[in-house]
């Protein structure tokens, strides 16, 4: 599944555009970046590769589904 087919199914889900998905995704990256909360937060958050000071949706998604899938890795789950 690539992120155009994730983007579709939210969108139909949720009765809103495609656009306004990604929008409301990058949106939220960016206030989660911009007002972290506490040093642990920040912590994590350096942890996602990035080009720029906040990473993008895609940028981000791809470095949640690294984690999860070596969680199940080492879950032993595959």
């Amino acid at each position: 599944m690539n992120m155009d087919d994730i983007y579709r199914q939210i969108a139909q889900a949720h009765g809103v555009t495609e656009e306004q998905v990604k929008r409301d995704m990058q949106d939220a990256i960016s206030e989660a970046y911009e007002n972290p909360g506490d040093e642990v937060t920040s912590a994590r958050q350096r942890k996602v590769p990035r080009e720029g000071e906040v990473p993008t949706t895609e940028e981000f998604l791809k470095y949640c589904a690294k984690q999860l899938a070596d969680m199940d890795e080492i879950s032993g789950k595959e």
